[in-house]
C-alpha cells in the first residue's frame, strides 16, 4: 500500500470501526479527549476528573463540570472553557446514533450551568440531512448549537501532522503509514540515524541529537507524526547523568506537542521529589520551566494533578533558585538565575495572584539588565524577548517601563537604533492585541524615533500608519491626521518614491478617515477624490471593492454621508454629490454610493435615529468643516476639550488640537487624577505666542495668540509650537488635577524625559502639515460658502482608555473605612442630639431624604450638619475671626469644635437645612474631604461639584460605609448597631 493521505484515512476509519466491534468505549473517550484538545480547546478536562476552581475556568465551568460528574453519561463527557463560553463534549460508539445524541443532549442540558456549545464525537457516520436535523433540534430545544464529528470526520482529522500521534497511540496505526515526512537535511539525518537504524545512544552527544529530533517533532508540525517515536527514544535513553534531563524533555514534548502532561504524571512527581543538593544552572532553568509548565497546564485542564502538589513543586523550584542566587557571584550566571527567578515569580502570580510577585519579577529582571549593561557576554535580547512576550501582562506597572527604557538603551548601543525600534514595535503590537491602545502608542512613538534616526523609512512609515490608526480608535482625529501626513511626507522622501506609492495612497486614505471622524464630510469626500488617482496608479484592477479595503471603507463612509445629509445638513447634498461623482470609480460604484439612502438601514431612518447613531458611533456632526468660527471638540482624560478660532486660523487650530491630543494620549499612561472639567482654548492672531487664562468657575479658559508670521527657521518653529502646546496642556492638566503639586511635577518630568516634546515636534511643523492636508483635500480651493439652517450639536465620544476610571492610586479602602469610623465615633453623640429635631421637621427631613436618595452616606450628612452647627455657634464671632491672625483664628476654631461636640443642646436649628448656609456647608465639606485624601485643588475658582464627582468616581465616596446607628430612620441602608 502506498503511503498517501487517502489510504491512511481509510485505514484509520477501519480502526475506528474496530473500536466499536471490540467495545472500546473508554479508549475512544481518550482519543476524543486528545483530539478535542488539539482541534477545539486546549483546556479540556474530563467531567469525571478533579474539579478545580479559580483562574481561567471560572464558576460556570466548575458548576457544569460538577453536574456532569453526577450525570448518567459522566464517563463519556468532558468540558472546556473557550473565551467566555463553556463547551461540552460527548462521545459514543453506539450505532443508534440519532437516538443516542438526543438522549445525551437532554442529559447535558438537564442541570447545572448550560453549555454554550456541544461537540459530539461518534464512530458511526452521520448523513448530512440527519446532522442538520439534529443541529436544528439542539438549537430549538436546548438553545445551544451542536457540532458532530462522525467517523469520517475523525479519520480525516487524524490524518493531519499535528494529530497523527493520537491515531498511533489509540488506534495502533503504524507510524510508517503516514506519508513520508521530508524536512531539511539535518532532520533527515537525525531521523535516519535514530528512527530508522535504531542506533543506541551512549553519550551526551547522542543525547543532544535525540533532543534535537524530539524538539523538531514537538514544534514543527510537519515532523509531528513522529513525535511518539522520538518520545519513546528519549524516555528509554540510558545516557549516564542525563536521566533528569530526559524526564524534562519528554514532559515538554508531551505538553507542547500533544497538549497534555498526564502521561508523565508519575515521572514529574519523581523529578521534583529528588532534586540534587547541587544543581547546575541549566538544570535549575529546567526545574523552573517544568514547574511553570505543570502549573499552567494544571490551570488549563491539561494536567490532572492535585493543585496542592503542583504548588509544592513551585516551592521546590523557588527554594533552589533562592539558594543558588545566595551562592553565585559570577555575573553571567547571576544574569541567567535572575531571569529564571523572575519567570518563576510570574508563574506564581498567574496561579495564585501572589502579592508582590510582579514587583519581584521586574526587580529581578532589572537587576539582570543592569548586569547585562556592564557585561557584554550577557545577551540583552533575552530580556527584550521577555518584555515583548509579557508586555500585555506587565505594562501597567511603572517598573516595566523603566526596564524597557534600559533594555532599549542597551539594545541600541549594541545592535543599533533600528534593532531597538523593532523591539518597541513588537511590544506595541503585543499591547494592541491585548486591547491596550494607549500603551501601544507609547511603544510605537519610541519605534518611530528609532527608525527615523536610522533612516529606515519603510519601517518609519509603517509606524506612522499604525499610530494614525490607533489615534483614530481613541477618537483623536487630529493626532491621527498629523501622523498620516507624516507618513505621506516620509514616503515622498524615499530615494525611489515610486516604491512607496501604495503606502502614499494608504496614508492619504488615513488622512481622509481623520476628516470623516472629525465630522468634516465635504473635506473627507474631497480628500478621497484626491487620493484615488494615486491609489489607481499603484494598484491592480479595482473593480471589486471588496478586494480593496481602504477604497471600500471610503465608499461606505460616502454612502453614509449621502444617506444622512438630507436629514441633518441638506444644504451640503449638492456639493457632496458633485465631489462623489468626481471620484475615479466605475459608474455603477458611484451610483451605489449615491443611492445609499434608499436602502436599509437608512431608508427608514429618521432624524432622531440618525442623530443617535452619530452620537454613539462618531461623536461629531458632519458639517464641522463649514463652521466659521472653527470649532473642534473632543474628550480625553476626563476633560471636554474645545478649540475655537477664526477661519483663517483653521490650520493652526488643527495643529494645536493634534499636539494637545498627542500629549493627552501620552499622559494617559499615568493617572493625573483629573477633576472632571471643560477646557476651552480660543485662538486669535497676534505678533507672538502668548497665553492668558481667563478666570471661570466652571471652565478652564485660555486665550492663545498665534503669530501670524513665523520668521524663525523650520526647526525653531516646530520646537516653539511644541513647547507652547505642551505648556498649555500641562497648565490645563495641572489646574484640573487634584494631585499634590510635587506628584504632578514628578509625572511631568517623567513624560518629558521619555521624549514627549519629540512626539509633538517631528519632521515638519504641525501647522504646515495640517495646511497641506486640507489643501490636498480641497485642491487648494476653499470649500464653497454654505449657510446651514440648523447647527447640529453632537457630544464628542471619549475612549475608555482615555477616561480615568477605577480607584485612584491615593485611595485605600482600609484608610477610607478608618476615616469613616472616626467620623461616626467623633460625631455620634452630636448626631443623637440633633437627629430628633430634624426628624420632627418634615421640611428638614425632606432635604436629607433627597440627599439620601441621591446616594449621600450618613457620615457625610453628619459632617455637613456639624459644620452647619459650627457656623451657627461662631455667628457672633465672625467679626472677631476677620480681625485676628491665622494662628488666633485656628485657636478659636478648635475651641468652637470642642464646644459644639460637648454641648448637650447644640446650637442647631432644623431650619438651617433650608438656608443658604446649608448649601455653602455642603461645598465646604467637599473641600475638607478632598484634603483628607491629601488632594490639592489648584484652580483659583474651583468647581466644587466636579471635585465631589471625583470623590464619588475615584474615591468611592458614595460606596464606602460601616455599620452605624440609624439616626434618620432610613431603615434600609444602616443597622442599629453602635459603630465599632
Amino acid at each position: 500500500m502506498s503511503n498517501t493521505r487517502n489510504h491512511l484515512r481509510k485505514y484509520i476509519r477501519y480502526q475506528l470501526e474496530q473500536m466499536s466491534a471490540a467495545n472500546e468505549q473508554h479508549r475512544f473517550e481518550d482519543l476524543s479527549l486528545e483530539l478535542a484538545r488539539v482541534r477545539i480547546a486546549s483546556n479540556v478536562i474530563r467531567a469525571t476528573g478533579p474539579v478545580q476552581s479559580g483562574g481561567d475556568q471560572g464558576r460556570d465551568f466548575e458548576t457544569f463540570t460538577t453536574y456532569l460528574k453526577r450525570s448518567p453519561i459522566s464517563s463519556s463527557t468532558f468540558v472546556a472553557r473557550a473565551t467566555d463560553d463553556v463547551i461540552a463534549f460527548a462521545c459514543t460508539l453506539n450505532k443508534q446514533i440519532t437516538t443516542k445524541i438526543r438522549t445525551d443532549l437532554k442529559t447535558i442540558h438537564g442541570g447545572g450551568e448550560k453549555p454554550s456549545r456541544v461537540v459530539y464525537f461518534c464512530t458511526p457516520d452521520v448523513p448530512v440531512a440527519t446532522r442538520h436535523r439534529i443541529q436544528k433540534e439542539a438549537l430549538s430545544k436546548h438553545g445551544s448549537p451542536i457540532d458532530i464529528h462522525d467517523g469520517q470526520s475523525i479519520a480525516d482529522m487524524l490524518c493531519d501532522a499535528d494529530t497523527f500521534w493520537i491515531a498511533e497511540e489509540y488506534l495502533a496505526v503504524p507510524a510508517e503509514l503516514f506519508p513520508p515526512v521530508v524536512l531539511d537535511s539535518e532532520y533527515e539525518n537525525l531521523r535516519l540515524r535514530w528512527l530508522e537504524k535504531n542506533k543506541v545512544p551512549y553519550n551526551r552527544a547522542d543525547f543532544a541529537e535525540i533532543k534535537r529530533g524530539l524538539r523538531r517533532a514537538t514544534f514543527d508540525e510537519a515532523a509531528r507524526p513522529e513525535i511518539n517515536r522520538w518520545i519513546e527514544l528519549m524516555r528509554n535513553s540510558a545516557v549516564p547523568g542525563m536521566e533528569r534531563k530526559a524526564i524534562y524533555e519528554v514532559a515538554v514534548a508531551q505538553l507542547r506537542g500533544k497538549g497534555t502532561l498526564d502521561p508523565e504524571r508519575e515521572e514529574i512527581g519523581r523529578y521534583f521529589a529528588s532534586v540534587p543538593d547541587k544543581v547546575g544552572i541549566e538544570s535549575l532553568e529546567d526545574l523552573v520551566n517544568l514547574a511553570s509548565y505543570a502549573s499552567t497546564a494544571n490551570k488549563l485542564g491539561q494536567f490532572q494533578e492535585e493543585p496542592e502538589k503542583v504548588a509544592s513543586w513551585l516551592e521546590v523550584a523557588a527554594s533552589a533558585i533562592s539558594t543558588a542566587l545566595e551562592q553565585e557571584v559570577l555575573s553571567s550566571r547571576r544574569y541567567r538565575l535572575l531571569l529564571t527567578s523572575g519567570h518563576l515569580r510570574i508563574t506564581n502570580f498567574q496561579r495564585t495572584g501572589a502579592e508582590g510577585a510582579i514587583e519581584g519579577c521586574l526587580k529581578d529582571w532589572m537587576s539582570a539588565a543592569e548586569i547585562a549593561q556592564k557585561d557584554p557576554l550577557c545577551d540583552i535580547s533575552t530580556i527584550a524577548d521577555l518584555l515583548s512576550m509579557m508586555a500585555a501582562f506587565l505594562a501597567d506597572d511603572e517598573a516595566y517601563h523603566r526596564l524597557v527604557a534600559l533594555s532599549d538603551k542597551i539594545t541600541a548601543s549594541r545592535e543599533g537604533e533600528t534593532a531597538a525600534a523593532n523591539r518597541a514595535r513588537d511590544r506595541a503590537l503585543a499591547l494592541k492585541r491585548a486591547g491596550k491602545t494607549v500603551q501601544a502608542i507609547d511603544q510605537l512613538q519610541r519605534a518611530k524615533d528609532g527608525w527615523f534616526k536610522a533612516e529606515t523609512l519603510t519601517a518609519a512609515t509603517a509606524s506612522m500608519m499604525l499610530l494614525a490608526a490607533f489615534y483614530l480608535e481613541l477618537h483623536l482625529p487630529q493626532a491621527a491626521r498629523y501622523h498620516a501626513m507624516m507618513a505621506m511626507v516620509t514616503a515622498l522622501r524615499a530615494d525611489r518614491p515610486e516604491t512607496m506609492g501604495r503606502t502614499l495612497a494608504e496614508a492619504g486614505f488615513a488622512v481622509a478617515d481623520s476628516y470623516y471622524l472629525s465630522g468634516e464630510a465635504l473635506t473627507f469626500l474631497g480628500c478621497v477624490g484626491a487620493v484615488l488617482p494615486i491609489y489607481h496608479n499603484y494598484t491592480a484592477e479595482t473593480d471589486d471593492l471588496s478586494q480593496h479595503e481602504s477604497v471600500a471603507r471610503a465608499a461606505a463612509h460616502a454612502g453614509v454621508i449621502t444617506a444622512i445629509s438630507p436629514h441633518i445638513a441638506p444644504e451640503i447634498v449638492p456639493e457632496a454629490k458633485r465631489l462623489i461623482d468626481s471620484w475615479m470609480l466605475e459608474q455603477d460604484q458611484l451610483d451605489h454610493i449615491n443611492t445609499a439612502g434608499t436602502r436599509m438601514p437608512w431608508a427608514t431612518a429618521g432624524k432622531a435615529i440618525i442623530l443617535k447613531q452619530l452620537s454613539e458611533e462618531i461623536g461629531q456632526s458632519i458639517a464641522n468643516d463649514l463652521r466659521d468660527p472653527v470649532s473642534i471638540s473632543w474628550r480625553a482624560l476626563g476633560i471636554r476639550w474645545s478649540i475655537t478660532a477664526p477661519d483663517h486660523l483653521r490650520a493652526d487650530a488643527d495643529a494645536f488640537a493634534a499636539m494637545l491630543q498627542i500629549t493627552q494620549a501620552d499622559l494617559a499612561n499615568v493617572d493625573p487624577l483629573i477633576i472632571p472639567s471643560n477646557a476651552e482654548i480660543r485662538l486669535q492672531s497676534g505678533s507672538r505666542w502668548h497665553m492668558e487664562q481667563i478666570p471661570d468657575n466652571y471652565n478652564l479658559l485660555w486665550i492663545v495668540e498665534v503669530p501670524s508670521i513665523v520668521k524663525a527657521s523650520q526647526q525653531t518653529a516646530i520646537t516653539k509650537t511644541a513647547e507652547y502646546s505642551a505648556a498649555l496642556v500641562m497648565t490645563a492638566l495641572h489646574q484640573a488635577s487634584a494631585l499634590p503639586t510635587a506628584n504632578f511635577e514628578s509625572i511631568l518630568k517623567t513624560r518629558l524625559e521619555g521624549g514627549l516634546l519629540n512626539r509633538i515636534a517631528f519632521v515638519r511643523p504641525a501647522r504646515e502639515m495640517m495646511k497641506d492636508a486640507r489643501e490636498m483635500a480641497t485642491k487648494s480651493n476653499p470649500l464653497p460658502t454654505i449657510e446651514l439652517a440648523e447647527s447640529i450639536h453632537v457630544e464628542p465620544l471619549e475612549s475608555t482608555e482615555l477616561k480615568p476610571i477605577g480607584s485612584a492610586k491615593l485611595y485605600s479602602r482600609e484608610q477610607s473605612l478608618e476615616m469613616i469610623g472616626n467620623r461616626y465615633r467623633r460625631l455620634g453623640d452630636f448626631a443623637s442630639r440633633i437627629a430628633p429635631r430634624i426628624n420632627s421637621s418634615p421640611q428638614a427631613k425632606a432635604v436629607l431624604q433627597v440627599m439620601h436618595d441621591q446616594g449621600v452616606r450618613d457620615w457625610e450628612i453628619l459632617v455637613i450638619l456639624f459644620n452647619t452647627a459650627m457656623q451657627r455657634h461662631l455667628g457672633p464671632l465672625n467679626e472677631t475671626l476677620r480681625r485676628n491672625s491665622e494662628r488666633a483664628v485656628q485657636k478659636i476654631m478648635q475651641d468652637a469644635h470642642k464646644a459644639v461636640l460637648a454641648d448637650p443642646n447644640p446650637a442647631f436649628d432644623a431650619s438651617d437645612l433650608l438656608s443658604e448656609t446649608w448649601e455653602m456647608q455642603k461645598f465646604v465639606t467637599v473641600m475638607a474631604m478632598s484634603q483628607s485624601w491629601g488632594l490639592e485643588i489648584h484652580r483659583a475658582t474651583p468647581d466644587i461639584s466636579a471635585v465631589r464627582q471625583l470623590l464619588v468616581e475615584r474615591f468611592h465616596h458614595q460606596e464606602d460605609d460601616i455599620d452605624h446607628p440609624d439616626y434618620f430612620g432610613w431603615n434600609n441602608t444602616a443597622t442599629d448597631a453602635a459603630p465599632s
